[in-house]
């Protein structure tokens, strides 16, 4: 095993409290300010702005955020710069077609 990924950890702390593939926000916003990396002094702060994004995330949602989403790891990153990577909506490629 070359390295941890510590978001990862992160994940697995998140699924394991809840034990499904969604959450409400006031579930995950507690979860997630109380968690920090391991190596990374780096405590969840959860701004005003980011708890609205996710309470947008889960309106667009029925009232629930997937955990296994695009916008929730993007949501991730904004909370844990230094552990989440930033997961970018894939562009659609094309492949040229040659005669």
């Amino acid at each position: 095993l070359c390295c941890v990924d510590e978001c990862e950890d992160l994940m697995d702390r998140i699924e394991t409290s809840i034990m499904a593939p969604t959450a409400t926000t006031a579930v995950l916003l507690e979860l997630v300010e109380s968690m920090s990396p391991k190596s990374v002094p780096e405590v969840g702060i959860v701004t005003p702005e980011l708890r609205r994004r996710l309470e947008e995330v889960a309106k667009a949602n029925n009232g629930l955020v997937p955990l296994h989403g695009r916008l929730f790891a993007q949501w991730m990153h904004l909370v844990y710069p230094r552990t989440c990577p930033f997961h970018m909506k894939r562009a659609r490629s094309t492949v040229a077609r040659r005669t």
